[in-house]
């Protein structure tokens, strides 16, 4: 859920970023859907396996030795 805000929020600086660019400084900026769209999901994945790796692991260890571990 975190890394998906993350993409949502990127994406809409970026579109932001551009209407500025193209509006005041007058410069032409093309932002193709597959450069997007390979954006997105390598964001959201990235988040994914970030979080898989920590959850994997504290699924493997005993409840009991794991609620103890300072």
């Amino acid at each position: 859920m975190i890394s998906g805000l993350g993409v949502i929020c990127g994406l809409s600086i970026a579109l932001l970023v551009r209407v500025v660019l193209v509006k005041i400084m007058g410069m032409r900026i093309g932002l193709e859907a597959d450069y997007l769209i390979f954006a997105s999901l390598s964001g959201i994945a990235s988040g994914l396996l970030g979080a898989l790796y920590p959850a994997l692991r504290a699924a493997g260890r005993d409840p009991v030795d794991a609620l103890n571990h300072e």
